[in-house]
This record gives C-alpha cells, structure tokens and sequence, in this order.
C-alpha cells in the first residue's frame, strides 16, 4: 500500500493514532519513499513511539540528509537510539554534520565513540563547530586524536587544546608529530599542562624546540617539567634552547637531573650566555660530572672572569681539568688571578707549569699571595724566576714568602735573582735560613752587586757557614 502510486504518504505519516512503527517495520515497506516523500512530517517518524531508528537509518537508498535536516527533527533520538549505525549518519552523502554536532542535547560521546565512526569526516566536515566535541562531557578525546586520517591540524587550530593535552589516554606523540599542527599554540595557550607534552612518551620534543614562533621560555619555566627530558631528547637542538629569548638559563642549570654535560658539549651553543646569565648556579656548571671543562674555558667570548669568581665555584676543577688552557684563564681580562691562586686544594704547579701562561701576570697581580706560589709543592721555582718579565722584586718583597725556598730551588738562576732591577738584596741576605753559600757560589753571580748593595748585612755574609770567602774577596 505504501508503494501505490500517488499515495499521500503524508497524510498516513500524520493521521492519527496510526501506529508509525508498524509502517517503519513491515517487510517490504520501502522506507526511502517514506522519507522522501513531499511535505513528510519526518519529526513525527521520528518521535513516535517505539518506532525502529535502526530501520530508518539502515534502509537502503534512505537519503539520511533529509532526516537530519529535516526541521524540528529530534536529533538526539536518531543518535541515542539503541543500534542505531551512526556510522551512516556521519557518512552519509551531504549530511550535514553541523547539524547533527551542534544539535542541543546530542550526545557527542556517542557519535565519537560509535564503532567504525569516520571520525576525519566529522573533524573535517565544513563549520562543525570542533570545540563542542571537544567539550562534550564524557567524550573520548583519545579516540578523536587517534582516529586515522584525521586533521589533528584542524582539531589543534578551533578546540581548546588543554582540553586535548590534558584528556587521559591522549596520544600526546600524535599531537605533536602532526603535519602543520601549530605548535607555538600548543605551546602557548594558557593553561595548558605543558609537563604533560614534555613527559608523554615517544613524543618527538625536537619538533616542540625547533618549531617556528615556539615561546621556548614557557617550556623552560612551566611548573613541573621535566627539563631533563628536554635537554636529553634525542636530536633536540640545544642552542636553540639556550639562545631562546628571554629562556630562564637558571632554571635549566639547576633542574635535577639535568646532563649539563649534554648542554655545555652541544654544537653550536652560546656558552657565553650560559655563563654570563644572570643568576645562574656556576658552581653546578663547573662541578657536574663529565662536563667539558675545556670548551666552557675556551669558549669565545665567554666572561672568565664570572666563572673564577662565582661564589662556591670549585677552581680546584677548572685548573686541573685535562686539557683546560689555563692560559686563558690567567690571562683573561678582568680575572681575579688571588681567587686562583688561593683557592683550596688548586694545583699551582699546574698554573706555574702550564704551556704560555703569562708568569708575570700571576705574579704582578694585585693581591695574589705569592707565598703561596713559592711554597705551593711541586711548583717549578726555576720557571718562576725565570719567566720572561717576571718582576723578581714582587717575588722577594712579598709579605711571607719563603726566601730559602726560592734561593734553594732546583736549577733557579740565582744570578736573575741577585741582579733583577729593584730587587731587594738586603731581604734575600738577611732571611732566616737562607742558603748565602748558594748564593755566593752560583754560577754568574755578580757578587759586586751584593757586596755594594745598599743595607747588606756583610757581617751575614762573611759568617754564614760555609761561605767561599775567596769568591767573596776575589769578586771585582
């Protein structure tokens, strides 16, 4: 009867009392003239009583855009419908999937949740409004992320992505990974638990660093990020990290667990600003295990001067480095040489020794405690004494230093000592304990200059045991 030609099928839709679920479930009704029919009043299929939404939606050639469109269609039956294959619906040809998402009291987490659901198309379709599924209570966000093909661009670019990046079970990596994702939003949006991006597994934080426009200063200060996890990230581009406007460089020092030795060894960074940033912990610089001492060093342009006189920085560390060119360090501007030279436990001998390190500014600079110098064990007098411009008269006249050990050294010229410009001889004479016989006897020695000095104690000379007095009376 439903088929009969020119049957007013609107009029049966809407007679009363006609039981509508009979129509909608007898074998052979051809369900698509029902719907298609003129003027059909599709709310009233739709909202009677018992009637089988599966059916409808399932019925071949039944075209689903009109029960979508139809108006005052009661969306939220045809989706909450037990069985009902919403797969159709969202793939139905021209279904308007604005309607059926925006529709008041749908419940999205159907729709996302249905089995075989293309959820690209209802990511895609045009003016879907995406915060709405975003937002629906309950929705299952990871499926939406997850699903294969979908746009995550066009999800990251309308939705609230804290929303996203907060969800559980979210395949963070996805979000991250996809093509033209903006990331300096994901980035940037305020509230967004940035720990969660940095920790999720697998997720490619090189991408998250080097993308354009990223505000690389929000990952470094975000509250519980893991700064390890980002500076140990396979391939990340630490420079960029480093050289980051306004990046908070205290923070990424001090983080625990953070391999310093990663940060000062990676190519290309700017370890003047490392050094140089305000408020950053040097002493963890210098002391973490395996840095590369030598390049935080022998970096160019790095500020020297900040790292020897950093409170609580550990100069043993930096002057016994292998391969530290401690030439660098006594000649770099502006260093304190007394911080070296009196800091506990530094090996002076390795100052003293080190290849080209310019002798005459340790000595001459101001305050250096050159008792410690002469006295520190090991330390090559000989190079001391003899280094080219070395100002002898310091050496003598230091408060404290010990005269006999400088007289009595190994191979020390004697003879520079004695004749050294201003040097006063009265001092090396009279100290307690020192050797005169050395000095008398040494080769080249020119005895007239101690003999006529001003102020000698000649009386010392002539007495101290074993003295050559030949040498002494035969000098010219």
């Amino acid at each position: 009867m439903v088929e009969a030609e020119r049957v007013d099928l609107r009029r049966l839709v809407e007679a009363e009392r006609v039981d509508l679920r009979r129509l909608v479930e007898a074998e052979r009704v051809d369900l698509q003239r029902l719907v298609e029919a003129e003027r059909v009043d599709l709310p009233r299929l739709v909202e009677a009583e018992r009637v089988n939404l599966p059916r409808l939606v399932e019925a071949e050639r039944v075209d689903l855009r009109r029960l979508v469109e139809a108006e005052r269609v009661d969306l939220p039956r045809l989706v909450e419908a037990e069985r009902v294959d919403l797969r159709r619906l969202v793939e139905a040809e021209r279904v308007d999937l604005r309607r059926l998402v925006e529709a008041d009291r749908v419940d999205l987490r159907r729709l996302v949740e249905a089995e075989r659901v293309d959820l690209r198309r209802l990511v895609e379709a045009e003016r879907v409004d995406l915060r709405r599924l975003v937002e629906a209570e309950r929705v299952d966000l990871r499926r939406l992320v997850e699903a294969e093909r979908v746009d995550l661009r066009r999800l990251a670019e309308r939705v609230d992505l804290r929303r996203l990046v907060e969800a559980d079970r979210v395949d963070l990596r996805r979000l991250v990974e996809a093509e033209r994702v903006d990331l300096q939003r994901l980035v940037e949006t305020e509230r967004v638990d940035l720990q969660r991006l940095v920790e999720a597994e697998r997720v490619d934080l090189r991408r998250l660093v080097e993308a354009e426009r990223v505000d690389l200063r929000r990952l470094v200060e975000a509250e519980r990020v893991d700064l390890r996890r980002l500076v140990e990230a396979e391939r990340v581009d630490l420079q960029r990290l480093v050289e980051a406007e306004r990046v908070d460089l205290p923070r990424l020092v001090e983080a625990e667990r953070v391999d310093l030795p990663r940060l000062v060894e990676a190519e290309r960074v700017d370890l003047q600003r490392l050094v140089e940033a305000e408020r950053v912990d040097l002493r963890r610089l210098v002391e973490a295990e395996r840095v590369d001492l030598p390049r935080l060093v022998e970096a160019e342009r790095v500020d020297l001067q900040r790292l020897v006189e950093a409170e609580r920085v550990d100069l043993q560390r930096l002057v016994e480095a292998d391969r530290v060119d401690l030439r660098r360090l006594v000649e770099a501007e502006r260093v304190d040489l007394r911080r070296l030279v009196e800091a506990e436990r530094v090996d002076l001998r390795r100052l003293v020794e080190a290849e080209r390190v310019d002798l005459p500014r340790l000595v001459e600079a101001e305050r250096v405690d050159l008792q410690r110098l002469v006295e520190a064990e090991r330390v090559d007098l000989q190079r001391l004494v003899e280094a080219e411009r070395v100002d002898l008269r310091r050496l003598v006249e230091a408060d404290r230093v010990d005269l006999p050990r400088l007289v009595e050294a190994e191979r020390v010229d004697l003879r520079r000592l004695v004749e050294a410009e201003r040097v006063d001889l009265p001092r090396l004479v009279e100290a307690e304990r020192v050797n005169l016989r050395r000095l008398v006897e040494a080769d080249r020695v020119d005895l007239r200059r101690l003999v006529e000095a001003e102020r000698v104690d000649l009386r010392r000379l002539v007495e101290a045991e074993r003295v050559d007095l030949r040498r002494l009376v035969e000098a010219s």
